[in-house]
């Protein structure tokens, strides 16, 4: 007599929630895993931006980054250093509103 073995494979799936789907950080923090971080490796990039506190951070990932320390809400006003106004007084660069 001839018996065959018959291996069944059985597929289990486990669904992991997305744990950053009803997570909302606020300044300028990223979510990872469920948890509000704040950025860390910006690039070296020389973009400068003019920003609502009155700073000129080196580019906008360095704004949101000091952001997120200073739990404080920072926006660009400008591309640029804010030292970059023309003879009138006005800027050279667009506001961005």
């Amino acid at each position: 007599m001839l018996v065959l073995g018959v291996c069944l494979y059985i597929y289990v799936c486990v669904c992991f929630p997305d744990l950053c789907q009803n997570v909302h950080c606020k300044y300028g923090a990223r979510c990872e895993n469920g948890q509000c971080v704040c950025p860390v490796d910006c690039p070296e990039s020389y973009e400068p931006v003019c920003v609502t506190d009155g700073s000129t951070y080196s580019n906008e990932c360095e704004m949101r980054r000091e952001a997120c320390i200073r739990s404080q809400d920072l926006s660009v006003l400008f591309y640029g250093e804010c030292g970059d106004v023309g003879s009138s007084g006005q800027s050279k660069h667009h506001i961005l509103i």
